[in-house]
Parts: C-alpha cells; sequence; structure tokens
C-alpha cells in the first residue's frame, strides 16, 4: 500500500488500495483524494515575486513606487506589501481628479462649498474602498496557489504587458480629456478672463495637469493590478466549488465508504482547511459590495443635483450647463453600470444553493444525519454554522443582488430628483 503522504484529513486515502477495486471507484476516498490535491496548493505562505509577474519595468514600479514586492503570504502577512506606497498612490490619484473636478464645477455655476463636497464625494471613496479590498486580496493565499499554479491567465501578465499598458493609457486618457483637458481650454480658463478674481481656479487646474503628467510615465503600471484581482475571483469561484463538492462527498454518498466517526474528522479537516480559509476571502468580497454601494450613493445625490439643481451664478452660459451636465451623467452611468461587476457573490451562493437543494431528497436527509449519528438537528446547525457565501449586511448574497442595487439605486434616483424639482419650483 502507499497512502498519500502529508494528507489534510484526518483518514488517509489509499489510492493504490482503491485502483484494485474498479467497481468501487467512485468510492469516496478517491474522490476526497482531488479534493486533497488542491487544498496542499495553497496550504501553505508561500509568496510570488512581482518580477516573476510582470514585465521587469513594471515590477520595479510595483516595488518602489506601489510597495508591492511579492504577493500571496497570508492574512497576516505585511513583508513584501507596503501599505503606506500603495495608499500614497491612491491618494496621487485622488489628488489628480478632484481638484480639477471642484475647478469645473465652480466654474460651471456651483457654489464654491457644494463644488468642493461634489469634488471629494463622486470619486475618493469608491477609491478607498476598492484600495482597501485590494490591499487584502494582494496577501491572499489563493491568490498565490492561482499564480503559481500558472496558467494563461498568469502568463499573459508577463507577455501582454504592453497591451496593458495600451489599455490603461487609453481609458486614463479619454477620462482626462473629458473631465480635465477639454474643461480647461473651454471652461476655466475663459472663466478667469471674466472673473480675474477667481484665478486660482485656474492655478489650480494648472496643477492638477502638470501633476498628470508627472505621474503618466509609471501610471501605466497601476493598470497592471486589474488581472490580479480577476484572478484572486476566478480562485475564490474555484475553491467554492471544491469545498461544496468535497460536503457533498462526504455527507450524500450514495456508497459511503468512511464510518460515521471518520467521516465528522474530515468534515472538521475540511472546516479547518476550506472553509475557514475562505472566510477571510468572502469577507473582503462581502465588504468591497456593501462599500461600493453605499459609496455610490452620494455620488448618485451629487450627480441628481448637477442635473436638476438651480445655479444662479453661471457666467459661462451654456458651456458651464454642458460641462456640469457632462459630468453628471458620466457619474450616473458608472453608478447605475457598477452593480453589473456583483456577479461574483451570487455564484458563490449558486453553489451553497445547489449543496443545499440535496437536503430535499429524503435518501440524502438520511445520509447526512447518519454522519451525526443520526441527531438531523445536530447536523443542520452544523450546516447553517458552515453556510459558504459572501454577505450584504449579514444576508446572504445570491444571484439576484445586482438587481436588487439596481433597483434600489433608481428608486434612490427618482426620489432625490422628486425632491430637488420640488424644491427648484420645477413643479
Amino acid at each position: 500500500m502507499n497512502p498519500v503522504p502529508n494528507s489534510s484529513y484526518a483518514v488517509s486515502v489509499d489510492r493504490e488500495e482503491s485502483s484494485k477495486e474498479p467497481e468501487q471507484a467512485e468510492k469516496q476516498v478517491d474522490q476526497l483524494a482531488t479534493i486533497h490535491d488542491y487544498i496542499q496548493e495553497f496550504d501553505h505562505t508561500f509568496t510570488v515575486p512581482s518580477k516573476n509577474l510582470f514585465p521587469s519595468y513594471m515590477a520595479c514600479h510595483m516595488s518602489t513606487l506601489f510597495g508591492m514586492k511579492e504577493f500571496g503570504g497570508g492574512e497576516h502577512y505585511h513583508q513584501g506589501i507596503q501599505n503606506w506606497k500603495y495608499f500614497c498612490v491612491h491618494v496621487v490619484v485622488i489628488c489628480m481628479f478632484s481638484p480639477g473636478i471642484y475647478s469645473v464645477l465652480y466654474c460651471a455655476g456651483v457654489r464654491s462649498w457644494v463644488a468642493a463636497v461634489i469634488a471629494t464625494v463622486v470619486n475618493p471613496p469608491m477609491m478607498v474602498v476598492s484600495m482597501l479590498a485590494e490591499i487584502k486580496i494582494f496577501r491572499s493565499q489563493f491568490l498565490a496557489a492561482a499564480l503559481l499554479r500558472g496558467g494563461d491567465d498568469v502568463k499573459a501578465m508577463s507577455k501582454n504587458g504592453g497591451g496593458v499598458f495600451v489599455n490603461f493609457m487609453v481609458m486614463m486618457l479619454v477620462q482626462i480629456v473629458i473631465t480635465l483637458v477639454l474643461p480647461f481650454f473651454l471652461l476655466v480658463r475663459p472663466y478667469t478672463q471674466v472673473v480675474p478674481s477667481d484665478v486660482y481656479v485656474e492655478y489650480l487646474m494648472w496643477g492638477v495637469l502638470g501633476l498628470i503628467v508627472v505621474t503618466l510615465p509609471f501610471m501605466f503600471s497601476f493598470g497592471s493590478f486589474g488581472p490580479l484581482v480577476l484572478l484572486h475571483n476566478k480562485e475564490t469561484l474555484l475553491a467554492v466549488e471544491k469545498t461544496t463538492k468535497a460536503l457533498d462527498i462526504l455527507l450524500f454518498h450514495p456508497k459511503a465508504s468512511l464510518t460515521a466517526a471518520q467521516t465528522r474528522k474530515e468534515l472538521s479537516a475540511i472546516t479547518n482547511k476550506l472553509i475557514n480559509p475562505l472566510e477571510y476571502e468572502l469577507n473582503i468580497m462581502s465588504h468591497e459590495t456593501i462599500g461600493m454601494c453605499v459609496a455610490c450613493i452620494p455620488a448618485m445625490v451629487s450627480a441628481l443635483y448637477l442635473l436638476f439643481g438651480t445655479f444662479g451664478n453661471n457666467k459661462m452660459g451654456d458651456t458651464g450647463t454642458g460641462f456640469r451636465i457632462a459630468i453628471a451623467i458620466l457619474v450616473l452611468i458608472f453608478c447605475l453600470l457598477l452593480p453589473a461587476t456583483f456577479g461574483n457573490p451570487g455564484k458563490i451562493h449558486a453553489h451553497w444553493r445547489r449543496l443545499s437543494r440535496k437536503l430535499n431528497d429524503a435518501e440524502n436527509v438520511s445520509r447526512a444525519a447518519a454522519v451525526f449519528d443520526g441527531d438531523f438537528n445536530a447536523f443542520l446547525e452544523w450546516f447553517r454554522r458552515n453556510e459558504i457565501s459572501a454577505k450584504f449586511m449579514g444576508t446572504p448574497i445570491d444571484d439576484q443582488l445586482p438587481g436588487k442595487i439596481l433597483a434600489l439605486f433608481a428608486s434612490i434616483v427618482g426620489a432625490v430628483a422628486l425632491v430637488i424639482a420640488r424644491i427648484s419650483g420645477w413643479y
């Protein structure tokens, strides 16, 4: 016999013996062996240096500017990820746009303090929420497992650095042109010629554009974080799939080859090796989902105010109104499209829902209760405590979440628009 070494399970898996019984090829221990192999991929604290993933110029920027020397290491790993550098870069990005948006809105007739509030709530809160989630994702053991495993997604990071550069630069340039460059020449400079006492807004815009020129040579590396976040999401979904499959094998297998005591030991191992590590990943997803929804609400309210509010000090006429409306529409489009990005939590809950539906079968109920020596209530309590799902305010996020959030946003848009129209005397 040749038992699997360093098994993560309480019951050793004997592949050689099981292979001698073709009619039992689907017994529990054989199927559990594949889950064990997956656990071995991430049950460690290994890290992956950024220089092994990205072209040299990107790796250099990541290490020196963004503080991303390596990825992985687990929840409490800090050595290769310098938070203060990563946070500073985000502050710079915020400074690139918020003062510029303030200048545009002020020249478009919005009161100074209102323009400052809108410029503060439109972009920075969303960026902070994303920043707090990403800094945790980069330490994920699941992300490290995916990077160490390799594959097409990982190979593309080192081969397609130029592609990342082009895509990110195009996106950045379009945003900069619409929100800063065109308003500067068509709105801000003409405004300061009409109102010389407010020339500080022109100087502020000069400072913003100068900051963009200074940071542009290394900002393309900033976009390379995106594939890492997407890879983490894919790996989290794979881990959830493996976990629910393991629970299915242990609880509902029609030809159980383990005793009840052995099965409980296996369930404990699954909880410790898969479910508990997944809880950290799902908390990140939950907090990011909640944070983005909350951050979008003041942004939407600000956009509606720009669309329906009255502005008596608009000295630039239709030009000021046009830029004010353009910014408001861009913000609203982003907020209303945001729910489409919340698909992963629903996919995670779908795996758990498929497992839960197994309990609709009386035979499965009997098998699950047998694992707990016939105590079905004990099984239900264990099953409830080990539920796998991202949560929104304590409620599991299902595949209907994007529609619910879109309906919430639509309700907010309608209510705020009605209030602003009423205050402005539209009806």
